[in-house]
C-alpha cells in the first residue's frame, strides 16, 4: 500500500507541476516579484509545503519509526539516519542529472518535457 501511494502520490505532483510552475511564474511577473535563486531554499520549501511528504511522514513513516522504536532508541535513530542518507543520496543523484541533462538533451526535449510555458533559462 506505502509503494502504491507513493507511486500515486508522484504522479499526481508531476500532473500539477507544470500548471503550478506555470502559474507561479505568470502571477510574479504580473506583481514584479522576483524568483528565489537559491536551490537549497527552494528546495526545502517545496519539501516541507508538498502535502504528500506530511500524508506519508503521519501513516507510513511515522508506523514504521513507531516499529523501530519498540527495537530500541539506537535503531530508530539508525532507521531515521539511514533514511535520511538516503533521501540525500536521492535526491543529490537527481539534482546531479538535472544539471547534466542541459548537455545530454536537446533544448526541444527539454522545452516539450521539463520547462513550464513562459519560463526560459
Amino acid at each position: 500500500m506505502g509503494g502504491l501511494s507513493l507511486l500515486v502520490f508522484g504522479l499526481l505532483t508531476l500532473k500539477e507541476a507544470r500548471a503550478t510552475a506555470s502559474s507561479a511564474l505568470i502571477s510574479q511577473d504580473s506583481s514584479g516579484l522576483k524568483l528565489i535563486s537559491n536551490p537549497a531554499l527552494i528546495g526545502l520549501v517545496t519539501s516541507v509545503s508538498n502535502p504528500y511528504f506530511w500524508i506519508w511522514w503521519l501513516t507510513a513513516g511515522g508506523a514504521l519509526v513507531l516499529k523501530e522504536y519498540e527495537l530500541g532508541i539506537l535503531i530508530a535513530m539508525a532507521y531515521m539516519l539511514g533514511h535520511w542518507t538516503a533521501d540525500l543520496g536521492w535526491f543529490t543523484a537527481i539534482s546531479g542529472s538535472f544539471g547534466r541533462g542541459k548537455t545530454l538533451l536537446s533544448q526541444k526535449c527539454i522545452d516539450i518535457f521539463f520547462i513550464p510555458a513562459g519560463y526560459s533559462w
